[in-house]
C-alpha cells in the first residue's frame, strides 16, 4: 500500500468503501418549537445502506439545502454544490461518512424568521442539531462541519455554544465580526443588495424541496408565509449600522448579542479543531488570520488566490476535497495521517504562483518596510496628483497635496474582490488617472511581500468629515496598473480601540456611536489603516503605487456633500505620511 498525505494528495490511509448513499429529509423541532428541515445521506454499498456508526459532517445554510430542478426533481448531493460550494462531496461520504444539509430557521422550508445578521437563537438551534445528530443510532457520536461564507459562520455559530460532540469544523472565508456591511464607517451598499436578493429567493421566490414528511408542499407553504416577514437587508442597514444599533424587528442589540468574540473562550475551552480557509482575494481575506491567531484550539490555515467562491474549484495543486477529508479522517476517525505534524499556515503566493508552508503568521521573517509619499513628480502616470513614493523618510519641513473628490470614480468594470460586481479588465491605469497616486521608481530586484500593509497618512479637509479608498497597486514596465489589495475608512471612525480578539496589533476601529468624532476643518489629523493582507512578488522592474481617492459609486455608500471637499495629505517631516510594507527577505 502507497502512503501519501499533504495538501495535494492522500491515499494509503482511508479507502472508499461505499459506492452510493441513501437521502432521507425530516423537520427537527426545536426547543421553542420551531421547525427545521434538514436532508441526510447515509452512504450505501451495492444498495445496501451501511450498518456500522459513521461520523456525521453538515453544514447550515441560508441558501437552501436543496433545490427543486426544471423538471420537477430535487437535487442531490452533489447537485448542490452550486449551494454548499463543495464539489465531489460525495467522495468524502464514499469514505464511511454521513452527510446533513440543514435549512436555517426562517430560510428554505424550515419554519420561523431570519434576517441579514445572526441571531442567538441561530446559535441554540446549531448545538440542538448538532446533538441530535450524534445521538442517532448510525452515528459514531462524533461531528464536523464544512461550508463557506455564511455557512462558515454558521460553524463558528456552533462552536460558539460548545455541543460535546463537535469535534472538528472547517470554515472558508467567514466573518471576525457583524456587521460585515460597515467597514471602518462606510456602509457596502453593493454587499447589502446581493445578499438580500439571494436570501429572499432562496426563502420565498426559490425555496428548498419540501421534506419526505410533507410530500404535499403544505408546511413548506406555511414556513414560506413566515419568510415574508422576514426583515430585508435595505430595512436593516437603514435601521442599523453600528455595533450597538437597536433592530425592532429582532427587539434587541443584535449585533451585539450574537458577537462572536464574545464566545471565544467558550470554543477555545471546548477544544473543537479548526482549519480555517481563506482567499486573498475575498473580502474577509483579513478576518481569517485574525480567527487563526486568537484560536488557541488545534488549527491550522491554508489561504489561497481565490475570491469569495472560488476556493472550491480549485483543485491543483491543492485539492479542496482531500484537505476535507484528511481533516475528518483524523478528528473524527483518528487516524494519524500526518496533518497535524505539518507546519500550520500554507499560503499562496499570488507573484510567484506557488503554495508554501510556514510555523506561523505574521512570518517570522517578516521586516516592516515604510515606504513615504513624496511630493516630487513620478512621470508613471497622468493622475490628479503624481507623487512619488520611497524608503527615504520627507526631508522637507513643508509638502501636501490637494485632491478635489470626485463621486464618479467607481470599480464598476474593474476586478473587485467583492465576487458579485462587474468583472473587467485588469488594468486600473483609467481608475488611476482620477486619483492621487504614489509611486516608486522601479523595483531593483524581485521584492516579496507577505502580510498586511498599514497606511499612516495625515490628511484635513474642508468638511467635518470625508471617505478616504486606498489602493495599493503593481506597475508593470509598460505603465499597466494592477490592484493588488485595498481598504478605505471614514474620517471620523479614525480613532483607535483594543479588539476584543488578536488582530496582530494592527489599527482597529470599532462600530460604535460613542467612537465617532468629527474633523475641524482645516485641522491635521492622522488616519492609521490596515489593508487587506497580501502575499506578492514585485518583479524586478516593477512598481508600487498606492492610489487615493475618496469614493466607489454603486459599491460603498459615501456621502456626496455640494461643493465637493478637498482632501490635503501632508507629506513633509513633522507629518511624514508612508505605507509600511511586510518585506520578507529573499
Amino acid at each position: 500500500m502507497y502512503y501519501s498525505s499533504n495538501y495535494s494528495q492522500y491515499s494509503g490511509y482511508s479507502e472508499e468503501i461505499y459506492d452510493g448513499y441513501e437521502k432521507t429529509s425530516r423537520y427537527l423541532s426545536m426547543q421553542d418549537g420551531t421547525k427545521l428541515a434538514i436532508d441526510i445521506y447515509r452512504p450505501t454499498k451495492d444498495g445496501v445502506l451501511h450498518e456500522e456508526r459513521l461520523p456525521v459532517i453538515w453544514t447550515a445554510t441560508q441558501y437552501r439545502r436543496a433545490y427543486v430542478k426544471e423538471d420537477g426533481s430535487y437535487s442531490n448531493l452533489d447537485e448542490s454544490s452550486p449551494l454548499w460550494y463543495f464539489p465531489n462531496i460525495s467522495k468524502i461520504l464514499r469514505h464511511g461518512y454521513v452527510i446533513a444539509a440543514l435549512d436555517v430557521r426562517g430560510s428554505g422550508a424550515s419554519y420561523g424568521y431570519h434576517g441579514l445578521q445572526n441571531t442567538m437563537k441561530e446559535c441554540y438551534d446549531l448545538y440542538e442539531v448538532n446533538e441530535w445528530l450524534a445521538a442517532q443510532p448510525w452515528c459514531s457520536g462524533v461531528t464536523g462541519m464544512f461550508g463557506l461564507s455564511a455557512l462558515g459562520k454558521a460553524q463558528i455559530m456552533c462552536a460558539m455554544m460548545a455541543p460535546p460532540s463537535l469535534k472538528c469544523i472547517m470554515p472558508n472565508v467567514f466573518a471576525m465580526e457583524n456587521p460585515a456591511m460597515m467597514t471602518n464607517g462606510i456602509v457596502n451598499i453593493g454587499w447589502m443588495s446581493h445578499a438580500d436578493e439571494g436570501v429572499w429567493k432562496n426563502s420565498v421566490v426559490d425555496p428548498a424541496p419540501p421534506v419526505d414528511e410533507d410530500p404535499d408542499g403544505i408546511m413548506r407553504a406555511e414556513a414560506i408565509e413566515m419568510h415574508k416577514l422576514n426583515p430585508r437587508s435595505e430595512t436593516e442597514r437603514r435601521e442599523a449600522h453600528y455595533f450597538d444599533d437597536y433592530l425592532p424587528f429582532w427587539d434587541t442589540k443584535v449585533y451585539m448579542e450574537a458577537y462572536y468574540p464574545n464566545y471565544i473562550y467558550n470554543i477555545n475551552n471546548s477544544q473543537i479543531a479548526c482549519y480555517i480557509l481563506g482567499g486573498w482575494k475575498d473580502f474577509y481575506a483579513h478576518d481569517v488570520f485574525f480567527w487563526y491567531k486568537t484560536l488557541k484550539t488545534p488549527k491550522k490555515i491554508s489561504v489561497g488566490p481565490w475570491n469569495h467562491t472560488d476556493s472550491c474549484t480549485s483543485q491543483e495543486p491543492f485539492n479542496f476535497v482531500t484537505e476535507h477529508l484528511r481533516w475528518y479522517d483524523y478528528w473524527l476517525k483518528g487516524i494519524d495521517n500526518g496533518i497535524m505534524s505539518e507546519p500550520p499556515v500554507l499560503l499562496y503566493n499570488n507573484g510567484e504562483e506557488a503554495w508554501k508552508e510556514y510555523s506561523d503568521f505574521p512570518l517570522p521573517e517578516q521586516k516592516v518596510v515604510p515606504y513615504y509619499l513624496q511630493g516630487r513628480i513620478s512621470h508613471s502616470i497622468d493622475s490628479v496628483v503624481d507623487g512619488s513614493m520611497g524608503t527615504r523618510p520627507p526631508m522637507d519641513a513643508v509638502g501636501d497635496s490637494d485632491y478635489p473628490v470626485d463621486y464618479s470614480i467607481t470599480r464598476t468594470g474593474y476586478e473587485n474582490r467583492f465576487f458579485y460586481t462587474v468583472k473587467g479588465s485588469t488594468d486600473f491605469t483609467e481608475f488611476d488617472r482620477k486619483s492621487m497616486t504614489f509611486t516608486t521608481p522601479p523595483m531593483s530586484r524581485d521584492m516579496n511581500f507577505i502580510g498586511f500593509p498599514v497606511v499612516n497618512l495625515w490628511i484635513s479637509a474642508d468638511a467635518p468629515d470625508i471617505d478616504v479608498y486606498f489602493y495599493l497597486q503593481e506597475v508593470d514596465e509598460e505603465g499597466k496598473s494592477a490592484n493588488i489589495t485595498e481598504q478605505k475608512i471614514r474620517a471620523s471612525f479614525r480613532g483607535l480601540t483594543r479588539p476584543p480578539f488578536d488582530n496582530m496589533g494592527l489599527p482597529y476601529h470599532r462600530l460604535m456611536h460613542r467612537d465617532q468624532k468629527e474633523l475641524k476643518v482645516g485641522e491635521i489629523t492622522k488616519l492609521e489603516v490596515a489593508l487587506f493582507p497580501m502575499s506578492n512578488t514585485i518583479k524586478q522592474g516593477h512598481s508600487l503605487r498606492l492610489t487615493i481617492n475618496c469614493a466607489d459609486r454603486g459599491h460603498w455608500d459615501t456621502p456626496v456633500l455640494k461643493p465637493a471637499p478637498t482632501l490635503t495629505v501632508y507629506h513633509n517631516t513633522e507629518y511624514p505620511s508612508h505605507i509600511s510594507l511586510p518585506v520578507i527577505p529573499s
